[in-house]
Parts: structure tokens; sequence; C-alpha cells
């Protein structure tokens, strides 16, 4: 209805009645606007819409927008499924990834922001904010912090058994039938010690973790564990080798004594190890630079040490068998000129690098691929540096389809990168832990310099997490009891983490 057409009606007292009559279900308020009586009576509709998620909740009339809200509350509309999607599909088109707060973009101007006011690149970390927190808790429930009320920690726990039946999310893919049988001590000895069987072939029975079991037989259950020498694992990539037709011995001894090899391959001057998370984190007496000089000790020797984590076996089996395969030499070989370059979509790119990166798919600006008789065979992928931005661009990711070495793939894909964006810097950092370099000084990189170890955490040893979830201000919505006044680490710890230190990083550059 005009404008002009709605005056007229209002004034006309009788026809004022008559909308009143018929909209009386909203009351004889005033300040109930007659264009919202006038929607009810045009719609036909003679009762207050209820939320589109909900459907229990009534929902507001918008004088901005002359009709009533889709939503009773902030709630329903975010979490509306509809919604979800639609913002999803409206961000992978706009920024390449489904949540605008994750464009790196964004992130570093909202940081740029706190900076300028605040002086710290996010509000929560200033003693106004931790001290407004701790007065407004203290003064509503009379301690510190919300983890700290018994309510809270009995609704946590009741949650977790609703949701998962478990009062540890970590736990809810075991059976109750694996929790008994893991706490019965006489089963346990049994099974291990006269019956000989292997800690990961137990482990593979309850379904729990082969690292999460070595601790529960040594600290809660008090069986000694010492004779399980050598892990399942190592031994199935052993079998593995010798499968490919790589010479090796085992637990060597000579080559940085007194300390051991798992498994040396002289013939290729390569080491190799498996890190069983039970045993080679921080609060197991691993500290940041053990895994760094056992490699820095290798390297000395002329020898190239992969260090592989015993979680990266069990969920990334066919990725570290091809990795192994590739080092030693018995990959299949295609060469780059037979192939097209191509670009690959978000989720082209994504897919592909969970299945082929050790490290898996990561928010990229631009990904190219080279394509090889209809199969993507090697893809790079691009996009803003995420930590120094002094650098145009951050190469991020590079990997080869699976058991495939593409002779020349990373410098025609880089070269083809450097022709049509015109890059001015880029910079690219390279897992010690996994990679010695050489591809970057193949693309012409320059080796900037050497980080130290970077620490990764880990709940219940079966995988690592990236430090970077668990930054300090994220941590209060993540863990279950946290204390402003401690350290990220401390809070980790109290919430059942530890952290494994890897080798670092080279940092290497490129400019015209």
């Amino acid at each position: 209805m005009q404008y002009h057409e709605l005056r007229t009606l209002m004034s006309d007292p009788v026809q004022v009645a008559i909308i009143q009559e018929k909209t009386k279900f909203l009351g004889d308020d005033k300040k109930i606007p007659i264009r919202q009586r006038i929607w009810h009576i045009e719609s036909d509709i003679f009762f207050i819409p209820v939320c589109d998620y909900c459907n229990k909740n009534t929902v507001k009339w918008s004088t901005k927008n002359q009709k009533y809200s889709r939503y009773c509350s902030n709630f329903c509309s975010t979490t509306n499924p509809k919604t979800i999607k639609k913002r999803e599909e409206t961000c992978m088109v706009k920024y390449g990834h489904k949540s605008n707060l994750s464009n790196q973009e964004n992130i570093a101007k909202q940081q740029a922001t706190c900076l300028e006011k605040y002086g710290t690149d996010n509000f929560a970390k200033t003693a106004e904010f931790k001290k407004k927190y701790q007065a407004t808790c203290l003064e509503k429930y009379g301690v510190k912090n919300t983890s700290q009320i018994a309510e809270v920690k009995e609704k946590i726990d009741q949650t977790h058994l609703d949701r998962y039946g478990r009062k540890r999310q970590s736990q809810q893919h075991i059976s109750q039938e694996s929790i008994d049988a893991k706490n019965n001590v006489e089963l346990m000895r049994e099974w291990f010690e006269t019956k000989k069987m292997p800690i990961s072939e137990i482990a593979e029975i309850l379904n729990v973790g082969h690292s999460q079991l070595c601790i529960h037989f040594e600290k809660n259950l008090g069986i000694d564990i010492s004779r399980h020498s050598v892990s399942t694992n190592e031994r199935k990539i052993a079998d593995y080798l010798t499968d490919i037709g790589v010479d090796f011995e085992t637990s060597n001894r000579t080559v940085i004594k007194p300390k051991e090899i798992d498994i040396y391959a002289k013939s290729h001057q390569v080491g190799i190890e498996l890190h069983g998370l039970a045993w080679h984190c921080e609060l197991r007496g691993k500290s940041n630079g053990y895994h760094l000089e056992k490699m820095q000790n290798c390297n000395q020797q002329g020898v190239r040490l992969v260090q592989i984590l015993d979680s990266e076996w069990i969920l990334k089996q066919e990725i570290v068998k091809s990795r192994l395969s590739g080092i030693f030499g018995k990959n299949r070989k295609i060469g780059a000129r037979q192939c097209s370059v191509v670009q690959l979509s978000p989720s082209q790119a994504s897919a592909f690098f969970d299945q082929t990166h050790i490290q898996g798919a990561c928010i990229h600006s631009l990904c190219l691929g080279l394509e090889h008789q209809g199969q993507i065979v090697a893809a790079m992928s691009f996009g803003k540096c995420r930590f120094n931005k002094n650098f145009q661009w951050e190469l991020i990711r590079y990997s080869n389809c699976l058991f495939t070495n593409v002779i020349g793939g990373g410098s025609r894909l880089f070269s083809h990168f450097v022709k049509i964006y015109k890059p001015q810097s880029v910079i690219s950092y390279c897992d010690l832990r996994w990679n010695t370099g050489h591809l970057y000084e193949k693309l012409g990189f320059e080796k900037q310099r050497q980080t130290g170890p970077n620490y990764w955490y880990t709940l219940g040893y079966r995988q690592v997490e990236s430090r970077l979830r668990y930054q300090k201000h994220k941590l209060s919505k993540l863990l279950k009891t946290f204390d402003p006044n401690l350290t990220e680490w401390q809070n980790m710890q109290i919430n059942g983490y530890d952290r494994f230190w890897d080798c670092g990083n080279l940092v290497f550059i490129w400019g015209k």
C-alpha cells in the first residue's frame, strides 16, 4: 500500500475501526502500526507468525521492512541449515572458502583495528577485558571463570553423556565392552604377558589408539611394556620397504651412536624414524629440541632422516607409502611436458591435497594443476601470506598424485604462476621432518633462514593438531576448563593435552 493510500485510509474512522476489529488478536495497543494490521488482512493471516526454524516462538514486526522477521532470535537465524548453506555458498563464490572469517585478509584487518584501539591483536587479550570478565563472573557466580562452576562442569559431563555416551568426546567411538576390557588388569596381563599379543593388536581389538593404550598399561594398570621394543607399525613400514625392493637394516646404532635409527637404508643414505606420540611428546620427556637434534646428527653423517608419526601411518598410510616410495625412487614417472596446466576449483584442490599431501588441504586463493590423460597428477596452491605480511604471495602446498613423480612438475606450475600472475615476492615453508628443500632451489627460491621447532597439540595421543587452532585467545571457546590467568600451555595441560615438537621449517623466499 502506497503512502497516500494509507493516509486516505487512516482519515476514515470507519475503515480504521474495521481494520482494528479484524486484527483484534493484536490487542488494542495504539503503538501497533496500522501497516502491521493491514499486512495481516492483505496476507489473510490472523495470527502472529512463528519462527521459520524453531517453529515455536512468535516473531517480531519489522518497522523498517514492513513485514515480520523470519526468525525469533539471532540464534535461530544463524543456526538454520538453510541460512548456513546459503552463507557458505556466497562465501565460496566471493572468497574461495566457506567462511568470510577464515579470509586471511579480513583476519589481518580485524587484528590491525584491535592493535590500533587496544594495543593487541585481540581485545580478549587486554587486561581490561580480563579484569571485566573476572569481575562479572565473581559478581554473578562467585568464581573467576564459568568453567569453575560445579553446575557447569556437571552440565558439560551430562552433555557429553547425552551426545556421545561418554564423559569425554574423544571416547565416543569406544564401546562399553572395550572400556571394561581395557580396565581389566587380569585380562590385559593375560593378553600381553601370557599370550604375547602386541599392544597394537590389543589396541585394534579394543578400537583404541596404540599410543594411548601404552600409557594406560604403564600409568593405570602397572604393566611393564619394556619388552615391546619394536612396534607393529614399525614392522609394517619395514614390510612395505621390503615389498618395494629397498634394502635396509633396523635398529641401527652405528650411524649416530649411541642413538638408534629405527630403519636405515645405507645404499640410499636415508634413515626412517617412527615416532609413537605417546613416547615422543613433551610430557613424555621429549623436549623441544629432541627431534631436531637427531635430524642434525644424521645430516652431519650425510644421512637424510625422515620422521614419521604413528598417527600419520595409521590415518594417512597411503600418503606415507607414496612419500617413501618416492624417496627411494620407486614411483612411476611422468614428464611435465606431457601435461597441461589447468586451474583447480577450491573443492577440487581441497580434495586433491587431502588425498596426496601429508598435511592435507589448506585455505588458498589460487591453485594450479597439471592434467595428464584426464587426471590431475600434480597441484600447487598459493594464497595471501599467513605469517609474514611483507610478501605478496605464499606458496602453500605442492604435491603429486599418489605413487607418481611428475618430472619438472613444480617448475612448470611455478613458471606458469609467475608468467600469468606476475608476483613481486613469494615466501614458502619447508617441513624439515619430511623434506629437504631441494625443490625450492630448483624453482629459484633462496633460503632465508631456519625456524626453531614448532609444536603440535595432541589429546589422547591419537593424532596431532595445529597450535594455531589453540592460540590462547581461542581457548575459552574450545576448552572445557579455561583460566585466563594461565598460559596457553598451562590451560592445555589442565585439559589433558600434550604437545609434540617437530624439527622446524626452512623459510624460502623468491623475488624479482
